[in-house]
């Protein structure tokens, strides 16, 4: 009986120390550094997202380490700077983001046709690379509407 009071004394002992040693050492508990670890975990996803969601690549790149990779095998893009470039491949061509977070991409101009059966379908007249929100006007030139622009007489 005395030996089985030793062995959980000493197990008590033993863990108040390597707790209190925990603690003096790193300064806080483990709930203390889950509850601070969850925090910057939050925030790193909020800043990951908002990046995203504004088009800036600078931010969304120093989300990763600074040899952090989109993707994976020989079509992955590594490294912050790359990352800042990202463009995203879609089945109608590329996108990327301009200075205003603007997608700039491909465009299709279509007509509604008949085809020999008297079916409807659409008909493309043309494709246009790299459109973007000024429409292929000088950034000079470019207006964005209101309700006195353009002038409707």
């Amino acid at each position: 009986m005395n030996v089985l009071r030793a062995c959980v004394l000493t197990a008590v002992v033993t863990t108040t120390l390597s707790l209190g040693a925990s603690i003096a050492l790193f300064g806080e508990d483990n709930t203390a550094r889950e509850t601070r670890d969850r925090h910057e975990i939050e925030a790193l996803m909020w800043k990951y997202t908002r990046a995203l969601d504004k088009g800036d690549g600078a931010t969304y790149a120093s989300t990763y380490t600074v040899d952090g990779q989109f993707g994976n095998g020989t079509n992955a893009t590594k490294g912050r700077e790359a990352l800042s470039k990202l463009v995203l491949k879609t089945p109608t061509g590329e996108v990327r983001l301009d200075a205003n977070r603007q997608a700039i991409g491909t465009s299709f101009v279509t007509e509604v046709a008949k085809d020999s059966k008297g079916e409807l379908y659409n008909k493309v007249l043309r494709k246009v690379d790299n459109i973007d929100q000024m429409l292929g006007m000088k950034k000079e030139e470019f207006q964005i509407g209101s309700r006195d622009v353009p002038n409707c007489p």
